[in-house]
């Protein structure tokens, strides 16, 4: 299949362009495919040059460099071994936490790579909760580890179960196969994210939580979270200073800005979708951790 390399702008003009002349193509992340023409449409700004399993180095999207990992970690895998009703572990959610609007000094973390340092130490069919693998993700994490977005883009594959079809103003979702599918990476992903946001809520009074970002209005729940991620051995940014919290998704902590001050649409009411994470799930994580390390 051809590849062709475009701007962000031309590849908006062209979905609009395949849209109005009915012409069946697939959207991706990055990405159009049209089968008629034999051609994938490429955002050129996300790509980097990436080698194929045969040497040929070639400008892949992070979604592709991902894939492209995978395979040469585990060539002749046909399928991650689980279970049908295991499926449903891809409901798992990431954590996400908004106490209300606050104003005053603040204090930000970000943790560094939270869905690489999390999956790097852990199997491609790790089984959930607490069980090894044989499918180690550490090559591949050691591989992607200076590209953020093909790093991040591992998780995606493996959560992987559709595709979006398009022809005229008609949109179809689309069966996939995928032999990465992982429902049990998924869930134990999540579980290691929500016990950290746990922590930082209920023990460091978090006001904030995003996934991997948290905004602490205390101090003390500030050095208390980082004084335990260093314990624990988890890469970490920080911000402090003056700051607010708008809304979801609209605050400022010093250097770090999210949203307007004019988005008075981004406020809303207080929420969480905070799920207890198995007991003993992060305990094992770490135990993990220090095979690698």
């Amino acid at each position: 299949m051809r590849r062709i390399y475009v701007d962000p702008h031309q590849i908006m003009a062209l979905r609009l362009f395949f849209r109005d002349f009915n012409i069946w193509h697939v959207v991706g992340s990055h990405s159009i495919t049209v089968p008629s023409l034999r051609s994938k449409i490429i955002v050129r700004s996300v790509c980097q040059p990436w080698h194929d399993l045969n040497g040929q180095e070639y400008l892949m999207t992070p979604g592709e460099a991902a894939r492209m990992e995978l395979d040469r970690a585990f060539p002749d895998l046909k399928k991650v071994g689980w279970l049908g009703p295991q499926v449903k572990l891809f409901s798992r959610q990431i954590p996400l936490y908004y106490a209300g609007p606050y104003k005053g000094e603040l204090y930000y973390v970000d943790l560094s790579g939270a869905y690489w340092q999390v999956y790097r130490c852990l199997q491609l069919d790790v089984k959930y909760p607490c069980g090894r693998g044989v499918c180690s993700l550490t090559p591949v994490g050691e591989a992607l580890k200076e590209w953020k977005q093909a790093r991040n883009s591992v998780i995606g594959v493996c959560r992987s179960r559709s595709a979006t079809g398009v022809k005229g103003r008609r949109v179809y979702q689309l069966a996939t196969t995928n032999r990465y599918l992982a429902p049990e990476l998924w869930a134990t992903v999540c579980g290691i994210l929500q016990f950290l946001a746990t922590f930082a809520i209920r023990t460091c009074h978090a006001q904030y939580v995003n996934t991997d970002g948290y905004i602490f209005h205390s101090e003390s729940g500030f050095d208390i979270f980082t004084a335990a991620l260093r314990s624990w051995g988890i890469a970490f940014k920080t911000e402090r200073g003056p700051g607010e919290i708008r809304g979801w998704g609209n605050y400022e902590v010093g250097g770090k800005r999210a949203g307007r001050r004019s988005e008075v649409g981004a406020q809303c009411a207080a929420f969480d979708n905070l799920e207890a994470p198995f007991p003993g799930l992060f305990d094992w994580w770490l135990r993990q951790k220090e095979r690698i390390e």
